[in-house]
């Protein structure tokens, strides 16, 4: 990181409240830190064009620049690994390893964390994770109806806000596992849209993308004309407290075939719990 610790923390804690909520007294708050402290710590981050400071409705708040906003890139590439290892691979309690995480994010150098990227891609050297049906072990073959909602906003604690995205897919999802894939299905819809101008705009999905290793774009597979497919391997998912997989996350970028639709980007959350086994040898049958 190019900042300090303490400086780190004032970035992140701005990335955490955002929007109204990012004055200096919340911030205080949020650090448990004196006015004073604050005061100074801020004016070296403005200085050094990690934040700006706008006036909103008479009271000063800060927002990330482009360098603090490269910062949060970095600690959500070190957050996901660090996930990856100890939730993912190993199956430490998720709740855990969010609260340990965040006694520690910051502490690792960028040559440690992109060797635990390139180690992840290569499913750590083989050693644990041969394949997506050894992390599936717990699901039986065959076709299953996987609840989802798209949301506009995830803090690592699967607070939705509904997407206007969620209208363009059709519900439910399906899980598809076998001896040779586990891959999540998504059918594409038509979807009404209306612009800011009060325009009524039609359109439907055209291109989707899914997020790999935090900052890469990889462009889904199609199964059909309408249907895409996400790899269960790019999914983050919790697990309850017999082990189970009981929610998961996956970051997404959506464009439609009208280009008056603007380009969005979102996260679809899956609900393993309502996770229901159907009569259905294989994805062409729905």
């Amino acid at each position: 990181m190019e900042v300090t610790k303490s400086q780190l923390n004032y970035i992140w804690t701005i990335n955490q409240l955002s929007g109204s909520k990012t004055a200096q007294k919340d911030i205080c708050e949020y650090l448990d830190v004196k006015k004073s402290s604050a005061s100074v710590a801020l004016k070296s981050l403005e200085e050094n064009q990690y934040i700006s400071k706008i006036n909103v409705n008479g009271e000063n708040r800060y927002i990330l620049d482009k360098k603090g906003r490269k910062i949060i890139e970095e600690i959500e590439k070190e957050r996901f690994e660090f996930m990856s290892v100890f939730r993912d691979l190993i199956g430490m309690d998720s709740y855990l390893c969010e609260e340990e995480y965040n006694t520690v994010y910051g502490c690792f150098s960028k040559k440690f964390i992109n060797k635990l990227a390139q180690l992840h891609k290569n499913n750590y050297n083989n050693s644990i994770c041969k394949n997506n049906t050894v992390k599936l072990h717990i699901f039986e073959n065959g076709v299953y109806e996987l609840p989802f909602e798209v949301i506009q906003h995830y803090d690592g604690k699967y607070v939705t806000v509904p997407s206007m995205g969620d209208k363009g897919l059709e519900h439910p999802a399906f899980l598809i596992v076998d001896n040779s894939r586990a891959d999540i299905l998504l059918k594409a819809k038509e979807i009404q849209y209306v612009s800011k101008k009060g325009n009524r705009l039609k359109g439907k999905l055209n291109e989707l993308y899914y997020v790999d290793n935090v900052t890469e774009w990889i462009n889904c597979q199609k199964e059909s004309e309408d249907i895409w497919i996400i790899p269960f391997s790019k999914i983050l998912y919790q697990k309850d407290e017999t082990g189970k997989i009981s929610i998961g996350a996956v970051k997404i970028k959506a464009i439609a075939t009208t280009i008056k639709m603007p380009e969005s980007t979102a996260e679809i959350t899956f609900n393993f719990k309502l996770l229901k086994k159907i009569n259905c040898n294989n994805s062409q049958n729905f």
